[in-house]
């Protein structure tokens, strides 16, 4: 997992290989909703949110 703020137009984006299966552009307020460890979670909200 990778937490980075893009800047850019989304549809200019475009693999160029396979190493990211799958990218998510959220709002922050809706990350921690989408994080499935409560580690993870519980650092996202104490420091990130």
């Amino acid at each position: 997992m990778f937490l980075v703020e893009f800047i850019g137009d989304v549809e200019k984006l475009s693999p160029i290989d396979e190493e990211i299966a799958d990218v998510q552009f959220l709002e922050k307020h809706k990350v921690a909703n989408k994080l499935t460890h409560n580690d993870t979670r519980s650092f996202f909200i104490k420091n990130l949110s």
